[in-house]
């Protein structure tokens, strides 16, 4: 039963799915259910009555230390798992594709001299990238530097609520290299209130 329930943990943690608990104990009495159908029960509430094996917090504990699971924080989110998102690259690739190929009859794409490089049937001029990046007011919140050994560090935040604070960069890069556009710093809230 753990070795089904560690592959169906693995096929749902590589689908991005988040399991807690519940998610494991539901799969766990599932499998047993299929694997000793003669052993469960079901009672005049409608619960099930498991013989012959308790799913105690001792197996439990016991389970994810074979299997070596543990609890984590999320270190990256998406809205979207990879598999459900291959249509849209693929419809993003092949726009690509049919805009790069040089066609015939056509001036674009072709040399325009030794100042102006192109690719397929852009001049480098014309093919930009824009990101936005937040920036914290207050940098490395809740960190500094201290002692070793000491149990109680004190910290002393610029502004209440700062630590919640930022704003937005914005940045323009061009394939050429040269800047056409300034960085843009986008602050959030009303000009005229006391949060300007």
């Amino acid at each position: 039963m753990e070795i089904l329930l560690n592959k169906e943990f693995e096929d749902a943690r590589a689908k991005g799915r988040k399991i807690d608990d519940r998610w494991l104990l539901r799969h766990a009495k599932k499998i047993y259910q299929e694997l000793h159908p003669k052993r469960v029960t079901r009672l005049e509430n409608g619960m099930y009555k498991y013989l012959r094996f308790r799913f105690s917090h001792g197996w439990f504990n016991g389970f994810k230390q074979r299997f070596n699971i543990s609890f984590r924080a999320g270190t990256k989110r998406a809205q979207k798992a990879p598999e459900e998102l291959r249509l849209t690259i693929q419809a993003w690739l092949q726009f690509n594709c049919r805009n790069t190929v040089v066609l015939e009859n056509s001036d674009c794409g072709t040399p325009c001299g030794k100042d102006i490089p192109v690719v397929g049937r852009f001049k480098l001029s014309e093919i930009a990238n824009m990101d936005q990046s937040p920036l914290p007011f207050e940098l490395c919140k809740g960190r500094t530097y201290n002692k070793k050994g000491e149990k109680t560090i004190r910290l002393k935040g610029l502004r209440s609520g700062w630590e919640n604070r930022q704003c937005t960069l914005q940045i323009v890069v061009f394939a050429d290299g040269i800047a056409r556009c300034k960085p843009l710093l986008i602050y959030r809230g009303q000009p005229e209130t006391k949060d300007r």
